[in-house]
């Protein structure tokens, strides 16, 4: 079982006094996870929101893969990615949201002002100076994710 967590500092542990790493990941897979997935520091949140799209696609596209795997083709994706195709994402996401709350009828925004938030990211997407806003190359953004367990494990 792959567990994830999107939210900030998850991936962190302590040192306890023998040595060994104790956090929230080694609770999950003491109880049952294979493989744990947290951040290391505070990531922003709209890449965040595209880079666990991204490795939930490779996830649900992967005929056999690793998580490693999928999470590396997803990483690749977001490093890649240009503004243009930034807005199309969010616009799609924006589209879905719609079509959900239409549809289901839901009240409550999972996130609070969820939609305006991206909307706001898609305006400034397409401004000059907004263009340069999500620097997906650099690491800040990409890499603060661990994995804790093992990666290794199939999906098929």
């Amino acid at each position: 079982m792959l567990v994830i967590f999107s939210a900030c500092l998850t991936g962190l542990g302590e040192a306890g006094d023998s040595g060994d790493v104790l956090g929230f990941s080694h609770s999950l897979l003491t109880g049952g996870a294979t493989n744990f997935m947290g951040a290391l520091w505070n990531a922003g949140d709209v890449a965040t929101m595209i880079h666990m799209y991204l490795f939930h696609l490779e996830i649900l596209s992967a005929t056999i893969s690793t998580v490693g795997n999928c999470w590396q083709r997803a990483t690749d994706t977001l490093y890649n990615m240009t503004p243009d195709e930034t807005i199309v994402h969010l616009s799609g996401w924006i589209e879905l949201r719609d079509k959900i709350h239409k549809e289901f009828g839901y009240q409550k925004e999972f996130i609070m002002n969820g939609k305006r938030k991206i909307q706001g990211v898609v305006a400034e997407l397409q401004t000059p100076l907004g263009r340069n806003m999500l620097d997906f190359k650099h690491p800040y953004i990409w890499a603060p994710f661990t994995s804790v367990g093992r990666a290794g494990i199939r999906f098929t």
